[in-house]
């Protein structure tokens, strides 16, 4: 219901005063009067008569003016009660809230309740407001097409601007008609806008169909004619509806009407009419994804959010269902929590199919009906089958057990050994390939095929490039638990029959200590590795893994290389004695751990002599000649008699001939110091008895020694003993002489010898020379 006000020039009005005044108005609240008073304006344009003949007055121009709350229509009247001309009538109607709900307030153009002539007294409130028939959209639309590509051209310079003005909040738009008598094309051009709009925006779109006066009015469009003053500086777009069109680049909203309008598809420009006050370009926007446009991009669909969660007219919710396959994540999340199952449903399947793409995004909760379990399923199959790095095989995994989906546990494995393959054919990669677009061909909101498509619909801009180099550790950390032994197995066998290099570069110790506890007998290259990666990490004994690993592989050297890179000590050689026996010997690196232990332990030790025993004693078929020499080279300091000792020595001799490149040294060195203990005579007696061979090394071991001055004596005393029982042993004898040459140290031998007689003499026979006596030398 509306408000009536009359306005016009009287002789004798309501105030008893005369001149332009509201002469007539319906019963109301206080100021409406007031509020009307903006609207109510007229003056013909420049170049009409100052004096028109009623069938003139006729042309003149109509201002139907539009703002929040108040419609007013203003017609010339020519003379007033005076005589005098100019005087027109304002007819205004101060509206109610949803006084013009679902009508454009263009619709009022030609309304019948508009007055020709002014009324006196009280004005009946209208109930109702009928629109006129001037400005329906059918005619509309034949009154575009009638102006051919320039009319649509014009229309889209037109919706540009005003979506501009309605989006900025402020500016506006000039319409010069052709003449001062095609005031109506501007009508129409108003009209044809306002229904290119969604009606709450249309609502906001103010207007005055005719102004002489443009730059002081304040409406959004205001029309004019072309012998009116405007401005230079006018802040506003001027338009010249008697020129051609400019060429403008718009958007999406003015594209989508001028569509609608060329189609004359009125039921396009109903759905944009019922979106309430969406902004234009989104209101378009979401139009188009209704109608399968698939160009609409991911910022468009982020603000049709906005109108998801203000609620959509139910053919919207019905549409967006069947296009779901369209929808990004953002939008589609919002649809399946604010929308109805209609759509709710496909967009929470759309969602899910997404999150089998991209492990990083969120998985929904809803419950689904079960077409779209199906459809689910079966993307998860094609997920499967394109996915190019292990996370992507969870990210199906992780909605197949969210929403109970039954997949074949071979083809989970296959897609997990798959991916280690895609690494394989390009080591390099580091990213996931794009996962093939689907189409969408929806045939119905529940059928299980289009449920299928729409689910399993994607395109490359949606996948995430997943910049892990096949992170198999947080794989199968993110893996349900149900699935985590089968994508394990894939991976697997996927590391198996990769390339040394791959396996060696996926399968890192955090992967490792994940897959360790199983048998590897179906897998032993990349169980060797994970045994060294456990190894390594501190994870695993290697005594225990070098067991291990001789259970299920014969390609193993390498491995227990590794494993054994760093010194064995005695203790791990015995367990891995009393654990193999005789297998030792049946790998290079195993046989050759004791002589490295017993180097480790320095030929000493209980560990070291109980090693050697087990060496010995313990392992038929094993080489024991590097255990029986460290235990004759540990215990000769033990040996009883010199015989034994000579005997011990030439044992050693023998089994250090071709021993242990550093262990014989080692071992000949211990003997010699183990002797070098014992008294001169007693190490004489050794030196005589054993062979030439022991006697030579023996005596270069104890000359190369570091030595004090008491066990220099020993050795001289040791050289002269043996000159005195006929050995000569020329470097031994060498070294005797040169150490006699000098007097200090002949005399330190000499007092150390004196009261041994026969080593006196044997001293003095040893340097060959007739000295004077020592002893007493200061009574001469």
């Amino acid at each position: 219901m509306a408000w009536q006000l009359h306005y016009t020039s009287a002789e004798l009005g309501p105030t008893g005063r005369s001149g332009f005044q509201f002469v007539a108005a319906t019963p109301g609240p206080a100021g409406l009067a007031e509020r009307a008073a903006a609207h109510m304006t007229y003056r013909p344009p420049p170049n009409a008569p100052l004096a028109p003949t009623p069938s003139e007055m006729r042309i003149f121009p109509v201002s139907l003016t539009y703002e929040s709350g108040v419609l007013s229509r203003c017609v010339y009247l020519g003379r007033d009660y005076s005589g005098r001309y100019g005087n027109f009538l304002g007819h205004a109607l101060v509206l109610r809230e949803g006084d013009l709900v679902g009508s454009r307030p263009i619709e009022f153009w030609g309304a019948p309740f508009w007055a020709d002539s002014p009324a006196e007294g009280d004005l009946e409130e209208l109930t109702e407001l009928a629109p006129g028939s001037a400005v329906d959209p059918e005619a509309l639309g034949g009154w575009l097409a009638a102006g051919g590509t320039d009319a649509y051209e014009r229309l889209r310079e037109l919706l540009e601007s005003v979506r501009k003005v309605l989006t900025r909040g402020h500016g506006r738009l000039v319409l010069v008609a052709a003449d001062a008598g095609d005031i109506e094309d501007i009508v129409r051009w108003i009209a044809v806008i306002s229904f290119s709009l969604p009606w709450a925006a249309a609502a906001r779109l103010s207007f005055s169909t005719y102004s002489a006066d443009p730059a002081a009015t304040h409406q959004m469009i205001v029309g004019t004619t072309p012998d009116v003053w405007i401005p230079s500086d006018i802040d506003a777009s001027v338009v010249r509806l008697d020129e051609p069109p400019a060429p403008v680049r718009t958007g999406r909203f003015a594209a989508t009407a001028v569509g609608f309008w060329r189609r004359t598809d009125l039921d396009g420009l109903d759905a944009l009419g019922e979106l309430g006050d969406a902004e234009p370009e989104t209101a378009a926007a979401l139009i188009a994804l209704c109608r399968g446009d698939g160009t609409v991009a991911s910022e468009e669909q982020d603000a049709i959010i906005t109108l998801v969660e203000n609620g959509l007219p139910d053919w919207a919710w019905r549409m967006l269902g069947r296009r779901a396959g369209l929808i990004d994540r953002p939008l589609a999340a919002a649809i399946a929590e604010h929308g109805p199952p209609e759509a709710a449903d496909p967009c929470a399947a759309r969602c899910a199919a997404l999150a089998m793409r991209d492990p990083e995004l969120p998985i929904p909760a809803r419950v689904m009906r079960a077409p779209y379990l199906a459809a689910l399923t079966a993307a998860a199959g094609t997920a499967l089958g394109e996915a190019r790095a292990p996370l992507l095989v969870v990210a199906v995994l992780r909605v197949a057990d969210v929403y109970g989906l039954r997949l074949d546990p071979e083809a989970v494995e296959h897609a997990a050994r798959a991916t280690i393959h895609a690494r394989s054919s390009d080591p390099t990669d580091a990213t996931n390939p794009a996962v093939p677009t689907g189409a969408t061909n929806p045939t119905g909101p529940t059928s299980p095929s289009r449920a299928a498509n729409l689910a399993g619909a994607t395109n490359p801009a949606e996948t995430t490039a997943l910049g892990q180099a096949a992170d198999l550790a947080g794989a199968i950390q993110r893996t349900p638990s149900d699935w985590r032994e089968t994508l394990i197995a894939g991976f697997i066998t996927g590391l198996e029959d990769a390339s040394v290099e791959v396996r060696d570069r996926l399968l890192t110790p955090e992967v490792s200590a994940l897959i360790a506890d199983r048998g590897w007998r179906a897998a032993p290259r990349t169980g060797a590795l994970v045994l060294r990666r456990e190894v390594g990490a501190g994870r695993r004994d290697r005594v225990d893994a070098t067991i291990e690993l001789l259970g299920f592989t014969d390609d193993r050297e390498e491995t227990l290389k590794s494993l054994w890179e760093k010194q064995p000590t005695a203790a791990e050689c015995a367990r891995l004695i009393e654990a193999l026996g005789p297998e030792m010997d049946a790998s290079p690196q195993l046989s050759e751990l004791p002589a490295r232990a017993f180097l480790t332990g320095g030929l000493k030790g209980p560990e070291v002599l109980k090693l050697a025993e087990k060496v010995r004693d313990g392992l038929s078929g094993y080489p024991a000649d590097d255990a029986e020499a460290t235990l004759i080279a540990a215990r000769l300091t033990e040996a009883p008699t010199p015989v034994e000792a000579a005997r011990a020595i030439d044992a050693l001799t023998e089994l250090t001939r071709e021993g242990h490149p550093d262990l014989m040294p080692m071992t000949r060195a211990a003997a010699a110091k183990a002797l070098a203990g014992k008294d001169p005579r007693f190490r004489t007696t050794v030196v005589k008895s054993v062979t030439e061979p022991a006697r030579r090394w023996l005596i270069n071991a104890w000359l190369t020694a570091n030595r004090n001055r008491d066990q220099q004596i020993a050795l001289l005393e040791i050289a002269i003993r043996l000159r005195m029982a006929g050995v000569i042993i020329p470097r031994l004898d060498q070294w005797a002489r040169s150490q006699v040459i000098n007097w200090s140290m002949f005399s330190s031998v000499e007092a150390h010898f004196k009261r041994d007689a026969e080593l006196a003499a044997g001293l003095r026979e040893l340097t060959g020379q007739k000295r004077r006596r020592i002893f007493g030398r200061g009574d001469g």
